[in-house]
């Protein structure tokens, strides 16, 4: 049916829409399992494609009947993993950019000081992943003489 219903309406995403909307409701109608459901939204994905706009509605929708009837079209099990990817997402990328606000800063005080960085210590800076060293590093470069001051006690 979805195959058919999905040929019927590959050039009016508007009817596909409908189509789509359609046969989700008869799975709630019905009476099927969340896990039965979920499947068929996987399958629902894969055939039944929407443009973005669409699918934002399509999702708006699926949530309106989520509360409705008490069954989530997105598991809470996957839901609370998506909040914790972008929880740590974020942590991540906070991370990353403490290390480069760090490294480019080394760099920078580096060139203004006119203290001549090796390629080791241009690669020594790169690697580093810690950013208790890297602030040592600076603070150290702020008062070097010398580049290898800057690493001289690691």
């Amino acid at each position: 049916m979805v195959h058919l219903k999905a040929q019927a309406t590959r050039h009016d995403t508007d009817e596909r829409y409908k189509q789509r909307l359609e046969l989700t409701e008869r799975l709630y109608e019905k009476g099927y399992s969340e896990e039965k459901i979920h499947h068929f939204h996987r399958c629902l994905d894969w055939m039944m494609t929407l443009p973005e706009p669409l699918l934002e509605r399509f999702e708006e929708h699926m949530l309106d009947i989520e509360e409705e009837k008490n069954m989530p079209y997105i598991t809470s099990y996957e839901r609370n993993g998506i909040k914790k990817g972008i929880v740590l997402g974020r942590e991540e990328g906070r991370q990353e950019g403490r290390e480069e606000g760090c490294r480019s800063s080394i760099l920078a005080v580096c060139k203004a000081r006119q203290l001549s960085l090796t390629e080791e210590h241009r690669q020594r800076i790169e690697d580093c992943t810690d950013v208790d060293r890297l602030e040592a590093w600076l603070t150290r470069a702020v008062s070097a003489d010398s580049a290898d001051e800057i690493f001289a006690e690691d």
